[in-house]
């Protein structure tokens, strides 16, 4: 009987102790063997799975070399109920990442497979901590380490480096991603993609506090397909395509998407709802999105600097490949509720420096609040793009009509919270709702008003029924222009009926630049080419070129010749030129000094001495033009003076006779012909 209880106690106990996790300490840092990571992962799965085991370091020499774990061959998969922590290995942190264990791989995998660091499903929960997850190569190739986790309650990797590969976290309850640095070198500077795919989990942390967030060189990529309830996921201060500092950026670190989370496109789809959290997170170096959502629920993003930093000064495009890039901040697609920044302090999303600033596609309801919108290239801060008429949803509307010193007023959507923003055209070029700095309530007739401090290059926008507005822009609307045209040249022009919204101050201008009027409707204009410029420079419109044509004669007498008349010949005026309005057929009319017509011609003939005056009368406009007055004189005929005549008689019908000192004057060439008696 002893025996027998001796025996019952002792199988009890075995069980006992078999129903309690195990620690397993790595002291080597070789491929295998007794006190290496295989040894440990290795009785770890032989301790069983009901309860969790450790795997501890404590290698004993802390250099970096002496904690590097070099392997020969891949580790076997993992078992369930483990956590793998380094952080109980002593040492120095290898560069500004949090690990303090190497794992390298040595070893180039079979031809067309993947290097699984960890692998393993149905874990029942899985948690590694303070890992360097190193390859020959570090730049995506075959050879970089992955891992992946399959339907796994909970998984949690913390404190990690890993410069390439991608990780897989598939169909688990929880993931919990904190601290890690993925896809850079152990300096936080140099690295390439390296993405985080997390498929089909109902509870997701990337990120968390301050000091909790993960640098991340490639995509995050969320997805939900099957989930029959609702799921989670907060992504808060990660640093996303920038180095460890925040600061600056590289070509190599560029990637097209950031953030991309998407559900529901299974066929049958997931019947639960997202819900989501993306906040403070540094997100640059893109060329299609930054963030990308769409799916049924609901997504928060605020307190974000997407393409810029928090302060809006640093240009992360700089850092761009030198190729087309149409990068845009935020897409929210297919069903999705999103509010995108909000009424609490620092709440608002910094956006800066790219293509477009927010894409609306079959979203449900956005409401877009008290966020720093600037220097988008493309010039849209909101875009709505319905893709199909039949999905056209109404939209709040806002304008503002007035603005003065100290006063702003406009009509909305009756109801509507008006949001009002500045810019002080300090970065771009462009009009861009920068600042805000209030907001007012539109009043059941839609009429809404603010006074006070009025800043320069006021934008508007409205919020109505989780809805919200496109960001107003200055416009001009010549529907009712009205252009009277100066007559016959002089300053009867006028320009009325055009109306401006969203912008105070008006000029116009002439083809030289000069400002004429700073009133809307101008009046006493000559002719001329006008424009009407509202705003300013930066935050403003213009219209086209108005011209005001001149519809009066122009006489150009530059090369007018005058020929006098002589006592058989009259006098003559020739080479006036005569231009019309668009070359309309005119009246010439001379008349003389007595206001007798004397010709109907431009050139005239056969005019006797006197003075003579042209008008010009356009047969259409109307428009007269005189030139005048030209004067023709009269000369005088031939005059003979024979009192000092001289003549010489011939001598026997010699040829030796003469006459001379015959004195003759006139103008012109004075011919002689003599004849005898």
């Amino acid at each position: 009987m002893r025996g027998k209880l001796i025996s019952l106690i002792f199988i009890t106990l075995f069980f006992c102790v078999k129903a309690f996790g195990a620690t397993f300490v790595v002291t080597s840092n070789a491929d295998s063997g007794p006190g290496t990571l295989r040894d440990a992962l290795t009785q770890a799965a032989a301790n069983g799975s009901a309860t969790t085991d450790y795997i501890n370091f404590n290698l004993p020499d802390i250099s970096q070399a002496g904690r590097t774990i070099t392997l020969l061959s891949q580790l076997p998969n993992l078992s369930a109920n483990l956590v793998i922590d380094a952080t109980t290995q002593p040492g120095a942190f290898f560069g500004v990442s949090g690990a303090k264990v190497e794992i390298f791989d040595d070893f180039l995998p079979p031809q067309l497979t993947v290097s699984y660091v960890f692998k393993g499903s149905n874990l029942g929960s899985f948690s590694i901590s303070s890992l360097y997850l190193d390859a020959l190569t570090w730049d995506g190739q075959d050879n970089s380490f992955n891992i992946e986790i399959d339907s796994t309650p909970n998984v949690t990797i913390t404190h990690c480096l890993m410069p390439g590969g991608a990780i897989d976290i598939n169909n688990s309850d929880n993931f919990i991603f904190q601290s890690n640095m993925i896809g850079y070198q152990p300096n936080g500077l140099i690295g390439y993609p390296s993405n985080l795919n997390v498929y089909d989990i109902s509870n997701v942390i990337i990120g968390g506090n301050s000091s909790q967030g993960n640098l991340l060189s490639g995509g995050l990529n969320l997805t939900w397909d099957h989930l029959p309830d609702d799921w989670t996921y907060v992504i808060s201060n990660n640093k996303l395509g920038t180095d460890y500092t925040g600061t600056t950026s590289s070509t190599t670190l560029f990637s097209q998407g950031r953030i991309d989370i998407e559900s529901g496109h299974f066929n049958p789809p997931s019947t639960g709802k997202m819900h989501g959290t993306i906040s403070n997170n540094l997100i640059e170096n893109f060329g299609a999105s930054a963030i990308r959502a769409d799916g049924f629920g609901d997504i928060t993003i605020k307190g974000n600097a997407i393409g810029t930093d928090p302060t809006g000064k640093i240009d992360f495009s700089q850092f761009a490949p030198y190729y087309p890039q149409v990068p845009t901040a935020i897409v929210l697609e297919l069903g999705i509720d999103a509010v995108v920044g909000g009424n609490n302090p620092g709440d608002k999303n910094t956006i800066g420096y790219l293509s477009n600033g927010i894409l609306e596609q079959l979203a449900n309801t956005v409401v877009i609040s008290q966020n720093s919108i600037f220097c988008i290239t493309s010039s849209f801060f909101n875009i709505h793009d319905f893709v199909t008429q039949a999905y056209a949803k109404p939209l709040p509307q806002v304008q503002i009509n007035t603005i003065t010193a100290n006063s702003i007023s406009g009509t909305a959507t009756p109801g509507a919270r008006v949001e009002l923003f500045s810019n002080s055209e300090g970065t771009c070029a462009s009009c861009d709702p920068r600042d805000y700095f209030t907001f007012v309530t539109a009043d059941n007739s839609g009429n809404w008003s603010y006074s006070g401090i009025v800043p320069v290059n006021v934008v508007a926008s409205a919020i109505y029924n989780n809805q919200t507005s496109l960001f107003t822009k200055a416009k001009i609307d010549i529907a009712g222009l009205k252009v009277t045209q100066p007559k016959c040249g002089d300053n009867s022009g006028t320009i009325q009926g055009i109306k401006f919204y969203n912008a105070g101050q008006v000029r116009w201008v002439d083809q030289n630049g000069h400002v004429v009027s700073t009133s809307i409707d101008v009046n006493n204009l000559p002719p001329g080419k006008y424009m009407l410029k509202v705003g300013s420079d930066v935050c403003g419109a213009k219209s086209d070129w108005i011209e005001l044509f001149d519809k009066s004669v122009k006489i150009d007498a530059a090369n007018i010749k005058i020929v006098n008349s002589t006592c058989n010949q009259g006098g003559v005026i020739l080479g006036i030129q005569v231009t019309t309005y668009q070359n309309e057929d005119y009246d010439a009319v001379w008349t003389d000094q007595n206001g007798q017509v004397v010709g109907t011609s431009v050139d005239i003939t056969a005019l006797p001495a006197g003075k003579y005056t042209l008008r010009i009368t356009g047969k259409t406009t109307g428009c007269t033009q005189t030139y005048g007055t030209a004067t023709i004189n009269q000369t005088s005929g031939l005059s003979v003076d024979q009192a000092q005549v001289s003549i010489k008689p011939t001598d026997c019908s010699k040829p030796v006779g003469s006459i001379t000192n015959l004195i003759v004057t006139g103008t012109g060439t004075i011919k002689y012909n003599w004849t005898n008696a």
